[in-house]
């Protein structure tokens, strides 16, 4: 019995034009993937990423030989990383909006998130110092900081507790500002 030949369905090949730049880049500032975001816009993620690859390289050779002029097609393919981009841009800054205001809510979680990101050098965690360890931390019984022991050995405990000690500080001065200005907030209301 001779096995059938499975037939592959090709539909029309998606065409890459201003309206479909504008429409990809407000699904990707819609959605929480490239690929919903291609689905969004009728072409399948194989596409979506085919492009993407495809700027990718042109904005590589752009980079490399400054007399490179892309074609009319390598620019429709740079407009659509930059909507990308953009839309992109958006998600984040919905996404940011919402963590300061949970912070000025009062959620903890919210404003060491935007400490640790924003002031990393201040209050960075330990896995970003380098501090990992086997052995569990010590808490400084005077001090009641954390000690984490591990590759920091050059380090002095003294100065470490210092350190510590001082961005704690730091966070307690900018909780204190966040609290104030959510009063003056409140009293505006």
């Amino acid at each position: 019995m001779a096995a059938k030949k499975k037939e592959v369905k090709k539909g029309r090949r998606p065409v890459l034009d201003a309206a479909m730049i504008k429409n990809i880049g407000t699904a990707v500032g819609r959605t929480t993937s490239f690929k919903s975001a291609a689905a969004a816009v009728g072409i399948s993620p194989a596409c979506f990423y085919s492009w993407k690859q495809q700027v990718e390289e042109i904005r590589a050779q752009l980079e490399e030989d400054e007399s490179f002029e892309p074609d009319a097609r390598e620019c429709l393919l740079l407009d659509f990383l930059e909507s990308i981009e953009q839309g992109l841009a958006k998600v984040r800054d919905i996404a940011v909006n919402s963590v300061i205001a949970a912070a000025r809510r009062g959620d903890w979680r919210a404003g060491e998130s935007i400490l640790r990101r924003r002031f990393h050098d201040e209050f960075a965690d330990g896995d970003r110092l380098g501090s990992e360890s086997d052995s569990a931390p010590v808490a400084d019984a005077q001090t009641g900081v954390l000690i984490i022991p591990g590759p920091l050995a050059d380090f002095k405990e003294e100065d470490v507790i210092e350190q510590q000690s001082r961005t704690a500080g730091l966070a307690a001065a900018r909780l204190a500002e966040f609290e104030a200005e959510e009063n003056d907030n409140g009293d505006d209301q």
